[in-house]
């Protein structure tokens, strides 16, 4: 779990959040409104505890993910096709 300034990302968000930074393997809605910098999308697609807990995330991305993984559709795809972290070894 990732926790900041009193927010969290609960732990079932950690799995599809590592696979997607890992593999490339591009998680649902919210993850994708989080990870394109989408925050209308991601308010709008969150359950009431991500709701809450948004600001983590935003947190979370910022300072743990790097940042060519992140920030835009097009980074999202493109991180995707390479596979991610492990698709340069």
């Amino acid at each position: 779990m990732y926790e900041t300034r009193g927010k969290y990302i609960p732990e079932r968000m950690m799995e599809p959040i590592e696979r997607y930074i890992k593999h490339g393997v591009i998680p649902g809605s919210f993850l994708q409104g989080v990870i394109c910098n989408n925050l209308k999308e991601a308010f709008m697609m969150a359950d009431d505890e991500n709701f809450e807990n948004l600001a983590a995330y935003v947190g979370y991305f910022h300072n743990e993910v790097p940042s060519n993984a992140w920030g835009s559709n097009k980074r999202m795809l493109q991180w995707a096709e390479d596979g991610g972290l492990k698709g340069g070894e």
